[in-house]
């Protein structure tokens, strides 16, 4: 199972401010309870910030450009701290967005001019795409952007961030902030497009979009590389939709295009709310995407919606990449974080699926193909009761095998007692089902001091709980003991 930890909206709000040291403790804090919970959940994949990295500044403040450094400096910290705590300081593994008020609005203003006659055709000017034009309603004044390349400057800061946070890592797969995506690769399984959703986004426009070019790009550069990924997923900031006297949400004509491209999850922020739903499209099958928003990690009681409190989410994958369960966790008193038991109709997690097995138009390998139509038999012979036969099927396309594939060789060569097998495919650094597996087979061939040593040495790194790593080693110590007898 692949699991994400999706925060989003850090912007520390001024009127109610959260340090670096009290956010990471408290993530820390909750993630140790996570794993003793009703539903436990296991070590965290990979981090998805979705947006929204530093509270910005206001138009006019003296010295802007220095206080959205110091604050650039403190969003750099907490995730290279939180890198440093649950990824031994990967930092390919944090996956960034810019969000709305991560764009300099006083760099934007400065690259425009007022326009003392407005044009009889206002609306027309404003709703233009890519309309160099801008209305501010405070002020009642049109305005013109005059420096195109000024204006694509407002985004300076947070680059200069992001190549901060990146240069001493391999992350991103592929970078090009120009074309307002990246690319990140998680265990050569999933492929995560980051996605800039700020096009045009600016002090007097608030609407999210993604260029069109970037998704068509994006898969491109996907495509291109030529591997079998099981999961394609986007990230941006803003939400696809609103009640109609707002505008600061994303056209959700472009989910569909993801959709198209063979995009099946995709997670934002911006609303300060979780939410997890499906969008399709007919191709002509019916197609669909899960899009799942986060809350605001940061946000103070301002800024966030009637009833709800801080909250972010967990994503857990399944084996078959075809679904995942969507995890809320909300604050509740003194800073502390929970499930949030009123989040999905009375649970705080969500069973949620997609449409699986369409590819859009990415390559994939014959024996890829060929493989999922071996697991498909292989479950069949094992559900008939012969697992024996679903092993043989299996070990002949181990190389290509999917997670849930290589679970399946395992749960059914465990039905077989087909221990040397297990012990040569079960990898323990994968999961805490094959590290018992591999510990199990160990035992049964008599292979007590490798038992050990292995269980010792992964336990902790696959989250196996304290009381199934003692039952593994009175176990181990018993049959030793009867052995020696």
């Amino acid at each position: 199972m692949f699991r994400l930890l999706h925060i989003s909206d850090l912007h520390r709000s001024p009127s109610d401010p959260v340090g670096n040291a009290e956010l990471i403790s408290t993530l820390v804090s909750d993630h140790d309870r996570q794993r003793c919970e009703i539903t436990p959940i296991g070590d965290y994949d990979a981090v998805i910030v979705s947006g929204d990295i530093i509270q910005g500044v206001a138009l006019d403040k003296a010295n802007s450009a220095t206080e959205l450094k110091a604050q650039y400096d403190v969003a750099h910290d907490f995730l290279a701290e939180l890198a440093n705590r649950f990824f031994d300081g990967d930092r390919a593994r944090v996956i960034i967005v810019p969000g709305n008020h991560d764009v300099d609005w006083n760099t934007a203003r400065a690259s425009m001019e007022a326009v003392d006659k407005p044009d009889a055709r206002l609306k027309e000017l404003l709703t233009t795409t890519n309309s160099p034009f801008r209305w501010d309603w405070e002020n009642k004044q049109l305005y013109m952007i005059k420096d195109r390349t000024l204006y694509e400057r407002r985004f300076d800061q947070y680059r200069t961030f992001h190549r901060s946070f990146y240069e001493s890592s391999a992350a991103p797969a592929y970078s090009d902030p120009d074309a307002y995506f990246d690319l990140f690769e998680c265990k050569g399984r999933i492929i995560v497009a980051a996605f800039n959703s700020c096009h045009e986004n600016d002090c007097y426009r608030d609407q999210g979009a993604i260029p069109e070019e970037a998704i068509a790009r994006a898969h491109l550069a996907i495509r291109d590389r030529q591997k079998p990924y099981a999961l394609k997923v986007a990230v941006w900031h803003h939400s696809i939709e609103g009640p109609p006297g707002l505008s600061d949400y994303m056209d959700v004509s472009l989910v569909r295009r993801m959709i198209d491209r063979g995009f099946r999850l995709g997670l934002h922020g911006h609303q300060h709310r979780a939410d997890a739903a499906n969008h399709h499209i007919n191709l002509p099958e019916k197609t669909d995407m899960v899009v799942v928003s986060a809350g605001s990690l940061c946000a103070g009681p301002r800024d966030l919606p009637v009833g709800v409190q801080r909250q972010y989410n967990v994503i857990e994958i399944s084996n078959d990449f075809d679904s995942c369960r969507v995890h809320v966790r909300e604050v509740t008193s003194a800073n502390v974080f929970v499930p949030s038991i009123r989040q999905f109709g009375g649970t705080s997690f969500l069973d949620i699926k997609w449409t699986p097995g369409s590819d859009g138009g990415q390559l994939i390998d014959r024996d890829i193909k060929e493989t999922r139509a071996v697991v498909i038999r292989a479950e069949k012979l094992a559900r008939e009761g012969d697992p024996s036969g679903a092993v043989a099927l299996l070990l002949a396309h181990q190389p290509h095998l999917t997670p849930y594939g290589r679970q399946l060789l395992l749960e059914s060569a465990l039905a077989a007692d087909r221990w040397a097998e297990i012990l040569s495919v079960a990898d323990p650094e994968a999961s805490a089902f094959e590290l018992v597996s591999f510990v199990e087979a160990a035992i049964r061939l008599g292979e007590f001091d490798r038992a050990h040593s292995v269980l010792n040495e992964k336990a902790a790194l696959v989250g196996l709980d304290t009381s199934q790593r003692r039952e593994l080693s009175d176990r181990i110590n018993a049959k030793r003991t009867i052995r020696n007898g």
